[in-house]
């Protein structure tokens, strides 16, 4: 096996597939990435069972065809150090595999092929199509709320689910929910599953190094999915477990509507985690007239207060409500809008964040009982 190609694109595709080589492996065969040299191409592979990533390299020039087992953050780790235009990978007759770029030479040792994982198969599969700008809004704005408690692993991932023309992503932990809606440009067929944190993390990451306006080509089996993109296929395990009706999780109606802007309103709560940092994240609002006042207060540390103006859509007298400030701020930094919509009930029902801009995004904030802060 001999090939030679730009030292910027094969740190590229092996950055792709190293995502997929898990830190706490129990298998020293699983720390590799199997490179795949044939006359139509080069496929670099990396696993560690849960997930499996695929990248093709762009542009080799291939002298000899053949496959290898090489350590995967060893080969990332050298690629990263190196400083040439092109970099050429050889396996000799030894079994060694030789890294060089310039006057630099690396020789590292490689495992056996053919210990190393066979590509997971799909059964029953639904297959769709979406674009990759698309699929990654999906995943920003929903994957932030899933739940890293192992106790409930039906919350370790986002629901994703479609009736054939329309697409949902949904996650949760527990204090709050993330809804996010879409049209598919093609119809699909219905399916309902559990895509893992982790697989749904490093598709982000994926997407966000590749053409974001391609189209993305998605099959769903019954433990597996499978993404295809330009140059990359992405496997992960799908959980099997019941996911909750989160609708229910989602206010009919609300007596108290307010609407400010985003910006404004986001600049206030981070400068009020200062404050509620060390008072367990909580801070109070309080919406009366055109007005939303922002508390903070910590015994050890002081206090925090700042008045925005607000518009009021519905709602009479003072309305009071305490949330944690870090979920508050991860709806609001996803919100992607101008304006954000405030909606709840008096009392300590759910608080639902939307944007101005459209109806498809919609994030549910559990308010908290505390008597912890006062008012100046």
């Amino acid at each position: 096996m001999y090939f030679n190609c730009s030292l910027d694109t094969l740190r590229k595709t092996v950055g792709i597939v190293e995502k997929a080589i898990s830190s706490r492996s129990s298998s020293p065969i699983l720390e590799n990435i199997l490179i795949q040299v044939t006359d139509s191409g080069i496929q670099f592979r990396a696993t560690d069972l849960d997930i499996a990533i695929d990248a093709a390299l762009p542009s080799p020039d291939i002298h000899k065809t053949g496959s290898v087992l090489v350590h995967g953050k060893t080969l990332s780790t050298i690629l990263s150090k190196l400083n040439a235009d092109q970099v050429s990978i050889k396996l000799d007759e030894t079994g060694k595999v030789s890294v060089s770029a310039g006057s630099t030479n690396y020789e590292l040792l490689n495992g056996l092929v053919d210990d190393y994982p066979d590509s997971p198969t799909l059964s029953r599969v639904s297959e769709w199509s979406i674009p990759a700008n698309l699929l990654l809004h999906l995943i920003k704005q929903t994957i932030f709320s899933v739940s890293f408690d192992e106790t409930k692993q039906f919350l370790n991932g986002a629901l994703v689910q479609s009736d054939g023309q329309s697409i949902t992503f949904v996650a949760t932990d527990g204090f709050r929910l993330s809804v996010r809606e879409d049209t598919l440009p093609i119809a699909a067929t219905p399916f309902s599953t559990i895509i893992p944190y982790r697989g749904l993390n490093e598709l982000g990451k994926i997407l966000a190094l590749t053409d974001i306006n391609q189209i993305v080509y998605i099959k769903v089996g019954d433990s597996q999915i499978q993404i295809n993109g330009t140059g990359f296929s992405l496997n992960s395990r799908l959980i099997k477990a019941q996911f909750p009706d989160y609708r229910q999780a989602i206010p009919a109606h609300s007596t108290v509507h307010y609407v400010g802007s985003r910006t404004a309103i986001l600049t206030a709560f981070e400068r009020s985690s200062i404050i509620a940092s060390s008072s367990k994240n909580i801070i109070k609002l309080s919406f009366e007239g055109s007005q939303m006042v922002v508390t903070a207060s910590a015994p050890t540390l002081g206090m925090f207060k700042e008045s925005l103006d607000v518009r009021c859509v519905m709602g009479e007298g003072v309305s009071v409500m305490s949330f944690n400030v870090k979920l508050l701020l991860d709806g609001l930094r996803n919100l992607e809008s101008d304006d954000v919509h405030f909606q709840f009930n008096q009392g300590v029902s759910p608080c639902v964040l939307r944007p101005s801009s459209s109806d498809r995004f919609t994030y549910v904030v559990m308010p908290i009982r505390t008597s912890d802060l006062t008012t100046a």
